[in-house]
């Protein structure tokens, strides 16, 4: 309970639970420290959240600081902690990114829409498919774009992610570019090359 940070002032709060942060070995304090951070609203706890964020070694106070900075942050800086996010190694941290997306203004998503498509390079097909489809009104009046970036690739999650992405848009001619990957010697790259060339 903050309900003495009047009294002695948000500063003074927010040092004491980031030293707490920074400092303690158990994983249950540095979220309770998490969480107190959480509540204030200077922006002195940034620094100390995004720190929690990068280096602590418990997925699960990762994954909370990755909720405390997606409710301070907004538009590409926002976007670059949930790439951040996405390429974290533990899947409980990854997986709180999908539901942070669709919090994301459209006007935000769409000037920042190029920093979306690395979500796609991610073998978690429930990561691939939401990013997908979060990309296909972004991209429907310049698909080009997201041809260019096919073509331009050979990582196996990406080729995946930008196939359904442009099946989803519909566009006519990706049925003739899909057809470049029926050969390919990944199975899943065919299977997903052949399915949207039918859609």
């Amino acid at each position: 309970d903050l309900f003495w940070r009047e009294e002695i002032g948000e500063s003074v709060v927010a040092g004491h639970y980031g030293r707490l942060l920074a400092t303690s070995h158990q994983a249950g304090e540095r979220k309770r420290a998490l969480a107190a951070l959480g509540e204030l609203e200077t922006p002195a706890v940034l620094p100390a959240v995004e720190a929690s964020f990068r280096e602590d070694p418990d997925p699960a106070v990762r994954a909370q600081a990755l909720k405390v900075l997606t409710r301070r942050l907004h538009g590409a800086p926002l976007l670059e902690i949930i790439l951040k996010g996405i390429q974290d190694p533990s899947k409980k941290v990854r997986s709180e990114v999908v539901p942070i997306l669709s919090k994301i203004s459209p006007q935000e998503l769409k000037l920042n829409r190029e920093k979306l498509i690395p979500l796609l390079d991610n073998s978690m097909e429930d990561i691939r498919t939401p990013v997908a489809t979060l990309l296909t009104p972004l991209y429907r009046d310049d698909s080009t774009a997201l041809t260019d970036e096919l073509l331009g690739t050979s990582r196996k999650n990406r080729v995946l992610g930008l196939i359904e992405t442009l099946g989803r848009i519909g566009d006519p001619s990706s049925a003739g570019l899909f057809s470049r990957f029926f050969e390919s010697r990944e199975t899943e790259v065919r299977e997903a090359a052949v399915y949207w060339a039918q859609e």
